[in-house]
């Protein structure tokens, strides 16, 4: 394995690049934002799926990212943006999402993570839909930091 200059070894494979995909309709007032919030972040492809908006939402996103226009729907947007995406790794967003950086050291040991676990019932309680007697499979779980 390559040897970086601090004598940590470098795997020899490329960084995955990112594809944000973002289905829109009528977000006009909202969409630059999180376009420019991508851009500071340096995202590596971003693209924008209109679903018919008829205010300015395509002349905004077309500005920042790429658009593409289709018919409405959460799941066909995504499905069309998935299909022309060229990333590693697809990213779907909200319009109105606004990420960061994350804080120094927040990727640190586990000790200084919350551990969150999809509540479960008891078979046969209503509420969520998720019906199990035993708590849900590791893989199952999810961090917040």
């Amino acid at each position: 394995m390559p040897e970086t200059s601090c004598g940590q070894f470098q795997p020899p494979f490329k960084s995955p690049t990112i594809s944000v995909i973002i289905p829109v309709y009528q977000e006009e007032a909202i969409i630059a934002s999180l376009l420019c919030n991508l851009g500071e972040l340096g995202a590596d492809e971003v693209i924008v799926v209109d679903g018919g908006s008829t205010d300015r939402t395509v002349e905004i996103a077309s500005r920042y990212a790429r658009v593409l226009i289709g018919p409405r729907g959460r799941a066909i947007q995504m499905n069309a943006g998935a299909a022309a995406a060229k990333g590693d790794v697809l990213l779907f967003l909200h319009a109105d999402v606004q990420l960061g950086r994350a804080p120094p050291g927040a990727c640190g040991p586990r000790k200084h993570r919350r551990e969150f676990r999809y509540p479960f019932r008891e078979r046969g309680e209503s509420g969520t839909g998720i019906h199990h007697h035993q708590p849900l499979a590791p893989e199952m779980r999810h961090f917040l930091w």
